[in-house]
């Protein structure tokens, strides 16, 4: 896979393991997580998504108070990110999600929430849940080692 693949896709889902990496700096997935970050940030990637739960996810994975503040933060106005509300529509929809692809619930709000902004391309740290959902593609994060190199 060349750098530029991730180029053609208008609209992602990300999950939280991008910004988990990125913020980390983790050797492996971090250089390529914040090159996605950084092509959100400038518009070559029109829009990004993320769930309202992966969301909570990463302010939650911080212990300390400080750091989860700066980070909320950071996400709430990053350009071209759009945190996705989980509502009534979305609770509906994951639903149908979880029944159709028997999918675990927190899975199935993260498929649900690409599905209902017409995502292209999910980029997301889990293999197990790449199943074909039709409009959408997927990219792991052996995605992340091949664009962060």
């Amino acid at each position: 896979m060349e750098n530029q693949e991730i180029m053609k896709y208008d609209r992602i889902m990300l999950d939280e393991s991008i910004f988990c990496f990125a913020l980390e700096r983790d050797q492996t997935y971090g250089n390529g997580s914040l090159k996605i970050l950084e092509r959100i940030e400038k518009g070559e990637i029109e829009q990004a998504y993320l769930s309202a739960l992966s969301y909570a996810k990463i302010i939650g994975h911080y212990d300390n108070e400080e750091v989860a503040r700066k980070i909320l933060m950071l996400l709430s106005h990053f350009p071209n990110l759009t945190i996705v509300p989980f509502d009534f529509k979305a609770a509906e929809q994951t639903a149908n999600v979880q029944r159709k692809y028997q999918l675990t619930f927190d899975q199935a709000v993260f498929v649900a929430t690409a599905i209902m902004n017409n995502a292209q391309l999910i980029v997301t740290e889990t293999k197990s849940i790449q199943i074909e959902v039709p409009g959408i593609e997927w990219f792991d994060v052996e995605y992340l080692k091949k664009f962060g190199g």
